[in-house]
């Protein structure tokens, strides 16, 4: 039903706890270095093909919960017609087509989660309208949209003449990024 690939097994997001809970519901098949199966790196391309034909849902969770970091995989899950499991801080609705993705942060437990799959795995209807945005919208995260995203951050350098320094990046993006860790986990108490 679900796939995952993965190569961080032990993440700032404790997301392996979350497929572990997954799995005791539904059948989730692990690819790479967390997993049993494999589908090469160097042939990414037939990887998310062998995606597309053989499941119907995608673990892209997220290996750090900061609220602007949004794992590419996403995108590149997005082209093929599998749905994307979202698991992240991130404001999905600013960067992702409205219905292309289920954000697990969305239930109020990982049973519940594993319940609507399974739901939506039995309702082809209910499950094809995560595809109705196809019409409307096109996902491209090649060189070009890279590109733009450089001359962007050129032309931003070049406008703001504001001085900044930023002596502990860590503590920048980590700590005042508003990234989190599950030290404290009352903001997710089903995990």
């Amino acid at each position: 039903m679900a796939a995952w690939f993965v190569s961080n097994c032990y993440s700032h997001s404790k997301r392996e706890r979350i497929v572990k809970g997954l799995q005791k519901y539904i059948k989730v098949d692990i690819y790479g270095k967390c997993g049993p199966l494999e589908c090469p790196r160097a042939s990414t391309r037939l990887c998310y093909q062998m995606l597309e034909k053989n499941y119907k849902f995608y673990l892209s969770f997220e290996n750090s919960l900061c609220k602007d970091y949004v794992t590419e995989k996403l995108f590149s899950v997005l082209k093929y017609n599998v749905v994307p499991v979202v698991y992240g801080l991130a404001n999905y609705a600013l960067i992702a087509p409205p219905g292309s993705y289920i954000d697990a942060l969305s239930f109020p437990s990982v049973e519940s989660l594993a319940k609507y799959l399974k739901y939506l795995d039995g309702n082809d209807t209910a499950y094809n309208e995560y595809f109705r945005w196809k019409g409307q919208y096109t996902i491209d995260n090649g060189w070009s949209n890279t590109a733009q995203g450089f001359c962007d951050l050129c032309k931003k350098l070049h406008q703001d003449s504001t001085p900044k320094v930023y002596r502990d990046i860590k503590d920048w993006f980590m700590l005042r990024g508003g990234c989190k860790t599950l030290k404290s986990r009352s903001w997710l108490p089903w995990l």
